[in-house]
């Protein structure tokens, strides 16, 4: 079970880097390190 949780935490954050890295490309500004780690809060 603990494997199946490391696994599931990892596609997490990962998924969520996508996300941030999807948001980074469509506003040319991109963004602060601060407003990334804000929108990786659970």
């Amino acid at each position: 079970m603990e494997v199946y949780e490391d696994l599931s935490f990892e596609s997490e954050v990962y998924l969520k880097l996508k996300e941030a890295e999807s948001k980074t490309e469509l506003n040319k500004a991109g963004y602060t390190t601060s407003e990334l780690l804000e929108s990786l809060k659970l």
